[in-house]
């Protein structure tokens, strides 16, 4: 008896050094083998106890990542059709401004055409001008005493009539003998000429006129 006390205390002394409860140790055999046995059954339940808590976590971990899976490909999807919208927009952005540029081209090659072609009436106009003017002085009668101011002014009237830069119009009354301003456009008419404000190329015709009117004249107009 006093061995198998003895045994006990030192069997306690020998658990109480891994810090077990008492309740355990107090239905823990005394057996090492036997105890060896039960350790290794309570090894077996808190491995298997673990693995389904891991499985379990795993499986809500790769449902979790198939959501993530799905949503990544979504993304994927959308920034692929992204992709194709911007690459459609980049390539009409580009038509138009390739049509832009063309169109300041062909708007710059107009307007030289617009400003040559108003070079070119305006050129005409004057030597049309300038040639009638010359026709009309050489045509003037040869007697001086047909060259009167009443027929030169309607010579100059009739000169002037060829340039429309104004809008403001006038006439010869041979009647009134003088130029009035006439109110509105009308047929010519005996002894009346519609013209327009005098301009530098009338008034150059005019100086060619009172020139060859004064040598006609001996200096003096009729």
């Amino acid at each position: 008896m006093a061995d198998g006390e003895e045994e006990e205390e030192k069997m306690g002394t020998s658990f109480n050094e891994f810090d077990l409860p008492d309740e355990i140790l107090g239905v823990l055999p005394s057996d090492p083998f036997t105890q060896l046995d039960i350790a290794r059954k309570i090894t077996s339940i808190a491995l298997s106890t673990r693995v389904s808590a891991l499985e379990s976590e795993a499986s809500v971990l790769r449902a979790q990542l198939t959501d993530r899976d799905n949503i990544i490909a979504d993304l994927q999807s959308q920034i692929e059709s992204l992709d194709a919208s911007l690459a459609d927009s980049l390539d009409r952005l580009a038509r138009a401004e390739q049509e832009k540029e063309n169109l300041l081209q062909e708007n710059s090659s107009l307007s030289s055409t617009v400003n040559k072609l108003r070079r070119d009436v305006a050129k005409a106009k004057h030597e049309t001008l300038k040639q009638w003017g010359k026709e009309v002085i050489t045509n003037l009668p040869a007697t001086p005493l047909e060259v009167t101011p009443a027929y030169s002014l309607q010579l100059l009237l009739q000169a002037v009539n060829f340039n429309f830069g104004h809008k403001e119009h006038f006439m010869y009354s041979a009647a009134a003998g003088k130029v009035q301003p006439e109110e509105r456009p009308s047929k010519w008419q005996d002894k009346k000429v519609m013209v327009q404000r005098s301009t530098p190329l009338a008034s150059s015709v005019e100086g060619e006129l009172v020139s060859h009117t004064s040598k006609a004249s001996g200096g003096q107009i009729l």
